[in-house]
């Protein structure tokens, strides 16, 4: 609702594709494709209607077939519904266990592989890449209850289902353990051997993960993948480093946004309790709300190395806290691309880390996020860089607009930290209730503001604003890669290292 997450989502997606933070399973995709497959196969009607429903009697049976056989399945669509409808005595139906297919959730995803199209009403497979998989997935599914269930319940959603039936579905296609002829389709389909142009980020983040997998020798999470984009190592290998700097510009923008969210989340937090005491809200009794514990505030820059145990915040200006930043940030410092990297711990996600567990901490964190990312592009060509970081400007809280002059005046008027504080806590404020008035403007009857001002007074709508962060996809993407053979507790697969070494060269031969 601060409407900074966006530029985050636009370098995100052009890093990673084909994947969603509602696609966990990658055998979703073979499933959704055997339905196009089949639907078109019985000549069923070009209603997006009549395959949504088809697809659904489909997924349900699955769904209640891998529970039944396996008991739990990670990332399924509608388990709750499927251990409902079997806890009871009768047969169950194949009635719909959630209201979007996962023909439809994962079609994105599928679109953006180059497995499916949407021409019509209902998706086609693209027969290059789809077919193989198709022709796997219709070998087992073949010699189940699946085909003659849909062709025999037709629309009748009512109609019961044996359970054994369904069982042994579930034994012959388990959602999570995907045979190794399907897994090496669905490997070429994710990373192909003959890739378009559009796809080689897609593959770049695919390189880094499983390269992080084999200097960790384990399975590594989305915090330890973005910590080491922001680092001065990256990935430890030179062909890796543009897509490494890609992702360092997507933590650049994330800190910006989830430090203004967390102050956001403070504001009305802060506004409940003077509601609830009577008390005038004003940008000046807020902010002296959110500072009635100074030494909490200071320890959100005691965690991230720049402050220290009991100093007072009344004394810190922005000049001692950007030296302070200067001096985490010129350790074994150097440039390319125009961005800066050093030695150390200090950077974007160490923010982040703090931000997740700060309180007020997070007061004092959002100026210093400002000041870490101006040091971050200081040889940054605007030119280059302005649709990525200072996208809508105006309306995103920009790099070079806004972000880097800021830090600049602080420095020429030497700002008092609670001065800077005080500064962008107002600005996150008029930055929330500037987008939900542009989001009111195109529908009038959804006002998502969280609060008003009049004539220098805030007024509480009532609700408290839920601070996060952007969803990377990362983690899914990394579940994929367990799923698909290539990572596992130990890190690196031999089929892993195989794909690494082939995905390594086409990487290094683009770059040449």
């Amino acid at each position: 609702m601060l409407g900074l997450r966006y530029s985050v989502q636009v370098i995100g997606s052009a890093l990673l594709d084909g994947i969603t933070t509602v696609t966990p399973s990658i055998r979703y995709l073979s499933l959704s494709l055997w339905l196009i497959y089949q639907y078109a196969s019985e000549k069923r009607p070009d209603s997006a209607q009549a395959f949504s429903d088809y697809g659904k009697r489909a997924e349900a049976a699955v769904v209640m077939g891998n529970l039944l056989a396996h008991s739990s399945v990670p990332g399924l669509i509608g388990p709750i519904t499927g251990k409902k409808r079997l806890a009871g005595d009768d047969e169950p139906t194949l009635a719909p266990l959630v209201q979007a297919a996962a023909v439809d959730i994962y079609q994105a995803a599928a679109e953006r592989l180059h497995l499916m199209r949407l021409t019509g009403n209902v998706p086609q497979i693209v027969t290059e890449r789809a077919l193989p998989i198709v022709t796997a997935v219709r070998s087992r599914l073949e010699r189940t209850c699946l085909p003659e269930l849909l062709a025999a319940l037709d629309g009748d959603a009512d109609a019961t289902v044996s359970r054994e039936a369904l069982r042994q579905l579930g034994e012959a296609f388990p959602m999570r353990h995907i045979p190794e002829d399907e897994r090496h389709m669905l490997r070429n389909a994710l990373l192909p051997e003959a890739p378009r142009t559009s796809e080689q980020p897609r593959i770049a983040t695919y390189a880094c993960l499983l390269r992080l997998a084999e200097l960790l020798k384990r399975v590594p999470t989305n915090e330890e993948f973005l910590a080491a984009a922001c680092a001065a190592e990256r990935f430890a290998a030179p062909s890796l480093d543009t897509i490494s700097d890609g992702w360092l510009l997507y933590c650049i923008r994330d800190v910006i946004a989830a430090a203004h969210e967390r102050v956001m989340e403070l504001v009305t937090y802060a506004l409940r309790d003077l509601k609830n005491r009577n008390l005038l809200a004003t940008p000046a009794s807020v902010l002296g709300e959110l500072l009635r514990s100074t030494p909490d505030v200071v320890r959100g820059l005691t965690a991230v190395g720049l402050a220290r145990d009991g100093e007072s915040l009344d004394l810190m200006t922005m000049r001692e806290l950007a030296k302070r930043v200067g001096e985490l940030t010129g350790m074994d410092r150097r440039s390319a691309n125009g961005l800066n990297r050093w030695a150390g711990g200090f950077h974007e996600e160490a923010v982040q880390d703090v931000l997740k567990t700060s309180d007020v901490g997070a007061l004092a964190l959002l100026p210093v996020a400002w000041l870490l990312v101006a040091q971050r592009v200081d040889g940054l060509d605007e030119a280059i860089a302005y649709q990525v970081l200072a996208r809508d400007e105006a309306m995103r809280i920009g790099i070079f607009q806004t972000v880097i002059p800021t830090c600049q005046r602080w420095l020429r008027e030497d700002q008092t930290l609670i001065a800077a504080i005080g500064e962008l806590m107002e600005r996150t404020v008029y930055q929330h209730v500037s987008i939900a008035w542009s989001r009111m403007q195109t529908d009038p009857t959804k006002n998502l503001a969280l609060l008003s001002e009049d004539e220098g007074r805030w007024r509480f709508h009532g609700r408290l604003f839920p601070a996060g962060r952007t969803g990377s996809r990362i983690k899914e993407a990394i579940g994929w890669l367990e799923q698909l053979g290539l990572i596992d507790e130990d890190g690196l697969t031999e089929e892993g290292e195989k794909v690494l070494h082939r995905i390594s060269a086409q990487i290094a031969g683009g770059a040449e």
